[in-house]
């Protein structure tokens, strides 16, 4: 059952009928919705199901949706959430509506990275431990003035230990930092590169969205074609994801760092194919193992929160999981994506909140739904 132009969408339900009755009816009035079993003709992933049947609490996830139109927690776009395969909450709100892509931030790089399986796959690159000097011919002069670039892997981009000097924060886009300053470049990479290096490759981890840039760009040169494509055809396409928006650079190149635009739901089909191992539909879209290398958050940056490939996880103090084999990416303005394996759960936030850290709103938010899991669920 579909009403309004904007394909809003909430599955909330009270546990008393007349509650029922009244809250549906003003969801319809005031902001349009998708009820009932049937699948909209854009939304064909997912059968519907109340929280309650799995296991989720109706009147928590109405205190959500309630909090989130109030903007209780600044400006967030839109929640999703899976849980055993179905569609069990999706809404829209601060102007937002299902058909509009969101910009990811860094979150576009956990996505980056996940897709460079595919060219491992395919013979392009032989693996992660290869100097990305092999695939930038047209780099070599920064190479030259500092030959210890070199000794820089695909490795050292993934994991934030390139050792180049970067200068970045999650403050507003004005203030002017290595991230800000490359954008007024010609060429990203090549400014990237040229930061001078502060440690030796491998030793130090410091944040630096511009190594997404150069991954891109080594990917693209790897490939010897045009990437987007590529990745369409290979990835997106393959797991029903129709529209894709990459921002590039003036050279052309890929802006893996931060330049990727999904929806609402085709940023949760991506955490659901995450969830499946690389399967789509049975298909096999990335490797497993690969899935298991770059969400395995080993490296411990403090007593909260641990760092992947891209991928980041919580310190076991922070979640009361029974067990603790989360991992999500995070845009850095509140863009998030959640995964549990174990718990059959994906959840999905697109926001922009900025100057919040870390653990902004939609971290709460999150924390607040899996708070919404009835007991011996977790």
């Amino acid at each position: 059952w579909l009403c309004s132009e904007f394909w809003w969408s909430v599955r909330i339900f009270s546990s008393q009928p007349m509650k029922k009755i009244i809250f549906i009816a003003i969801i319809c009035i005031h902001s349009g919705c998708s009820l009932g079993p049937e699948k909209p003709d854009d939304q064909d992933v997912w059968l519907y199901a109340n929280p309650s049947a799995a296991q989720l609490s109706d009147s928590v996830l109405l205190a959500i949706n309630n909090n989130l139109g109030a903007k209780l927690y600044g400006n967030i776009n839109s929640l999703v959430v899976i849980k055993d395969d179905r569609l069990i909450f999706e809404n829209y709100y601060d102007q937002s509506y299902r058909s509009r892509a969101k910009n990811l931030g860094q979150a576009s790089m956990a996505i980056l990275i996940t897709a460079l399986d595919l060219l491992i796959r395919d013979g392009y690159i032989e693996n992660i431990q290869q100097n990305i000097v092999t695939f930038l011919p047209e780099y070599q002069s920064i190479f030259n003035v500092e030959p210890e670039k070199e000794q820089i892997t695909i490795e050292h981009l993934l994991i934030n230990k390139s050792g180049l000097s970067w200068v970045q924060s999650n403050a507003f886009p004005d203030n002017l930092n290595d991230l800000s300053i490359m954008k007024l470049q010609s060429d990203w990479a090549e400014y990237v590169l040229s930061r001078p290096l502060e440690a030796n490759p491998g030793l130090r981890y410091v944040p630096n969205t511009g190594a997404g840039v150069v991954l891109a760009k080594v990917m693209q040169n790897a490939l010897g074609s045009d990437l987007l494509t590529y990745l369409k055809q290979e990835l997106f396409e393959r797991i029903d994801i129709q529209e894709v928006i990459w921002d590039t650079d003036p050279q052309g190149t890929l802006d893996g760092g931060a330049g990727l635009s999904l929806k609402a739901l085709d940023f949760t089909k991506f955490g659901y194919l995450l969830l499946n191992g690389g399967r789509w539909k049975q298909a096999r879209v990335i490797s497993n193992e690969w899935i298991f290398e770059i969400t395995r958050t080993t490296l411990q940056l403090d007593n909260t929160i641990n760092a992947g490939y891209g991928w980041w996880g919580f310190a076991d103090n922070v979640l009361d999981l029974e067990i603790n084999d989360l991992f999500f990416a995070d845009g850095g303005l509140g863009e998030q994506l959640y995964i549990i394996p174990h718990l059959r759960m994906v959840v999905a936030i697109h926001a922009e909140n900025y100057s919040q850290g870390f653990f902004n709103s939609s971290t709460f938010i999150f924390l607040s739904v899996l708070a919404s899991l009835e007991p011996n669920e977790n």
